[in-house]
């Protein structure tokens, strides 16, 4: 819906959306101006905040497209198993560090997406699966993906070590208010069909969470 009020709205403003970032080009620094109030006024009537530490207006020339794009997004895996496996890890590593170099960007957004579509070989299942779970825990707005790759692999999962890690996640981020993380280890709970042990004071708090969804 406001992906269609934009495109209605400024329709003489080349743009494309990629996960929540947007990007705009218009022909002057007062279109761009405009552009961006009407956005941000948009925004305020869906009930949702710009980043503005992440909101700029660029002048021509410059780079279409971001270092860690063009390199992750022409990153190649092999199609041998053994070749596969060392690819996995170096993609994953270039993009925790293109993460922490651009932390306004959404590197491992990106990154997760290009994973989750990988013809994975059997094999290579159990590094794939703490690898996804990395990027998870790092950052959290991949956890609806990794969620999804790991109840679709529901066969292949290790259990005992997402269990370890969801309950991990609790017993952080519950005492600290970040309901986000914890609907979704709920979610992966409900998913994966996990018995976990959760201290007794995290208990009573996940309790009134669940109670209040």
């Amino acid at each position: 819906m406001m992906d269609e009020q934009i495109q209605a709205k400024l329709k003489n403003v080349k743009s494309y959306r990629f996960i929540d970032d947007y990007y705009l080009y218009c022909d002057s620094y007062a279109d761009a101006e405009k552009a961006f109030k009407f956005i941000q006024s948009l925004l305020t009537e869906y009930q949702l905040d710009i980043n503005e530490e992440k909101t700029k207006i660029s002048k021509a020339p410059f780079a279409f497209d971001s270092k860690w794009s063009i390199e992750l997004g022409s990153f190649t895996f092999r199609k041998r198993a053994n070749s596969q496996l060392t690819d996995i890890e170096r993609f994953v590593s270039l993009s925790l560090i293109h993460s922490n170099e651009n932390p306004k960007d959404s590197v491992l957004l990106f990154s997760i997406q290009v994973l989750k579509y990988l013809q994975l070989f059997d094999e290579n299942w159990d590094t794939y699966e703490s690898l996804i779970l990395k990027i998870g825990i790092t950052e959290p707005r991949t956890l609806p993906v990794v969620t999804e790759i790991l109840a679709s692999n529901i066969g292949r999962i290790s259990k005992r070590k997402i269990k370890n890690i969801i309950e991990k996640l609790i017993d952080i981020h519950l005492p600290k208010g970040h309901n986000y993380e914890v609907a979704w280890a709920l979610g992966c709970v409900l998913s994966l069909i996990l018995n976990l042990k959760i201290k007794w004071q995290n208990g009573f708090l996940l309790l009134m969470i669940m109670c209040q969804c």
